[in-house]
């Protein structure tokens, strides 16, 4: 019997995560970085906010990926010397910060947080920071929102993808400590399993939510390629229908790029 490598992954997270739940060893050790994230994020805002950005240098890798493009940390900082300069008395809040690492990746945590902040009138983003563990230390190697992210895809070249089965996945481990259930670290698992013949798409959409121990399937109803987006329609169980989104990356990756769904802005990969 063949085993792909994702059920292999699948099976190791499995047991890595029963062992932080055990409060093992490298149960305090994952959480122990994961409480770290969020302090680096903390002091990444206040200097933000006291306009205080020389603080930032330490943050920072030497190479950022900033809204889409690769700079130095001194670009990146200077960036926003200059922002800040131009936007005197400039302030962003901080909410529902969440902390946690794509499926199969061990050295990345990415902070995702609600930022708040006034620019004729309040204004308010869904903001990603990732870090790489360099060196026995944490450092940001993006920078970006949800928002830049579809727009820079939605700018892109137009791409299709030919007929044939595709099976595209996004999967992540979320830290649960303090919510009230019995498991410190769950898995959320998103794929789209489709079948494209003569530009229509059949198939199914599904979701595993970790907090509620369960899969969730949506037949794919209706489906085409149009500008080069997946658009289908689904339905779970019966009425109503739901429609998403996907904007074609390649033939190995998409994204979700239709505003309230909970993948907006996330890349689903083979």
């Amino acid at each position: 019997m063949i085993i792909s490598n994702r059920v292999l992954n699948s099976i190791f997270l499995t047991i890595l995560v029963v062992c932080y739940n055990a409060q093992s060893s490298d149960s305090v050790n994952i959480f122990r970085h994961m409480d770290k994230i969020k302090e680096l994020v903390t002091k990444w805002n206040s200097a933000i906010n006291t306009n205080q950005t020389s603080k930032l240098l330490d943050l920072y890798t030497s190479k950022v990926d900033y809204y889409g493009k690769s700079i130095s940390s001194a670009d990146c900082i200077s960036s926003k010397e200059k922002w800040l300069k131009a936007n005197p008395g400039y302030k962003q809040e901080l909410k529902h910060m969440s902390v946690y690492f794509p499926e199969g990746s061990e050295n990345i945590l990415i902070a995702e947080f609600d930022k708040i902040y006034m620019d004729k009138g309040t204004k308010t983003v869904t903001a990603l920071l990732n870090f790489n563990l360099i060196n026995g230390q944490w450092k940001i190697t993006k920078e970006t929102d949800v928002v830049s992210e579809v727009a820079a895809i939605k700018n892109s070249p137009v791409k299709t993808l030919p007929d044939g089965k595709y099976e595209f996945w996004h999967e992540y481990w979320m830290d649960s400590r303090n919510t009230g259930i019995a498991h410190d670290m769950v898995p959320y698992r998103f794929s789209l399993k489709i079948n494209i013949q003569n530009n229509k798409i059949t198939g199914t959409y599904s979701r595993y939510s970790g907090m509620m121990r369960s899969w969730s399937d949506y037949k794919i109803i209706s489906g085409k390629i149009e500008n080069g987006s997946i658009n289908i329609t689904t339905q779970y169980l019966g009425p109503p229908a739901e429609k998403f989104q996907f904007r074609i990356i390649d033939t190995k990756n998409i994204i979700c790029v239709n505003k309230g769904q909970e993948l907006y802005g996330k890349i689903m990969s083979k």
